[in-house]
């Protein structure tokens, strides 16, 4: 008979919302959490949508500051 459930130590975690949110407001989290948890986590790439996510938006937000403020 098979035990189809995995043991506790295969077992991994996914990305959590605190680092990815901390990801999308300070771009350089998600690439460092990246390389840190990418062996820990099962969705390690998460970190690294989320830092393109935060630079996209610090990248409208210059521009929009830039020309519409002035």
């Amino acid at each position: 008979m098979e035990n189809s459930q995995q043991p506790e130590e295969d077992k991994k975690e996914r990305a959590g919302w605190l680092g990815l949110l901390c990801s999308v407001i300070v771009p350089i989290i998600g690439i460092t959490l990246y390389f840190v948890r990418r062996k820990e986590v099962e969705n390690p790439h998460a970190y690294l949508y989320a830092m393109m996510v935060g630079f996209l938006w610090i990248i409208v937000l210059r521009f929009f500051l830039r020309y519409y403020l002035q």
